[in-house]
This record gives C-alpha cells, sequence and structure tokens, in this order.
C-alpha cells in the first residue's frame, strides 16, 4: 500500500455499512485491552451511525481495490471541529493513514480549534495527536482503568 494506491474522499451514505464494519474491527483490539466489550464504537448500531451521518462531514479511505480501509468523522460547531472515531484497519497500521485521514478532515472542516479523545492509554492514537500539535487540557476517569485525554490544537 503506498500513498498514490489511497483515496481520501468524502463517504456516501451507501458506505455507513462498511464504515461501521471497519469500526469494529478497528476498535476490537481497544476492547480487548481494556476487556471491556461495551465501548461506544463496539455497540454503535448502523442506525446510530445513519443519524451521526446527519451532521458529521464522514471521510473514507480506500485502496486501489475500491475497499475502505480508514474513515474519519468531524463536526464544526462554530469555530471548534470536533473530530471522532478516526480509524483503520488493523491491516494498514502503521503506514502514515492515520496521519493522512486526521489532515484530511482538518482540511475538510477549517477551524481556528480542533478537538479529539482518546483513551490515555491508546499510545499510537495520543502520540498521533501529540505529533500534530495537539495538547492534552482535561482527562476524565469514565470507568475504573478507563480514563480518557481531551486534546486539542489551537491555531
Amino acid at each position: 500500500m503506498t500513498s498514490s494506491e489511497i483515496t481520501i474522499q468524502p463517504a456516501q451514505k451507501d458506505a455507513l455499512p462498511l464504515i461501521l464494519e471497519l469500526q469494529k474491527k478497528a476498535f476490537w483490539e481497544e476492547a480487548e485491552f481494556i476487556n471491556d466489550f461495551t465501548i461506544g464504537p463496539l455497540v454503535q448500531t448502523l442506525d446510530d451511525l445513519i443519524r451521526e451521518f446527519e451532521t458529521f462531514t464522514f471521510l473514507q479511505a480506500t485502496d486501489e481495490t475500491g475497499r475502505i480501509i480508514g474513515s474519519v468523522r468531524g463536526e464544526k460547531v462554530e469555530d471548534v471541529t470536533f473530530i471522532s472515531k478516526l480509524v483503520v484497519d488493523p491491516n494498514c497500521q502503521g503506514k502514515g493513514l492515520g496521519q493522512k485521514l486526521l489532515t484530511a478532515i482538518e482540511t475538510e472542516l477549517p477551524s481556528n480549534t480542533y478537538k479529539i479523545h482518546t483513551r490515555d492509554q491508546n499510545i499510537k492514537a495520543l502520540n498521533l495527536y501529540l505529533k500534530n500539535n495537539y495538547k492534552i487540557y482535561k482527562e476524565e476517569d469514565l470507568k475504573p482503568h478507563f480514563r480518557f485525554s481531551y486534546m486539542q490544537k489551537i491555531l
């Protein structure tokens, strides 16, 4: 998989079942790590995703075969873009696709402030966001052994 073989574009509604499948595949490792299979990305239904599609901008990354291998969504509220569920197929991780998706959603929804959150022990995600000038502004314990780091980038 090379950069020239990847296309990032707005997702269409008919791609939502595949995006949901990818989301569950990508978050499975996270659920295993914390031994909690009730996390939001795993229990989200297609109906939930369709409702989210009405207000969020969804981007998808496809490989040369047209297979969806990554996705991200964002919602702009005034001059703040909230980014969520940046997912990359586990077989495609570590090759820069997360970086490309993050840059793409920031370009698609330009703002003065970008916000995102992740579990505080998700080192891959934290490193990606820190590398892109996001700073932790709040941490919150949601469950035992489950703490979120809320991050923002202010331009």
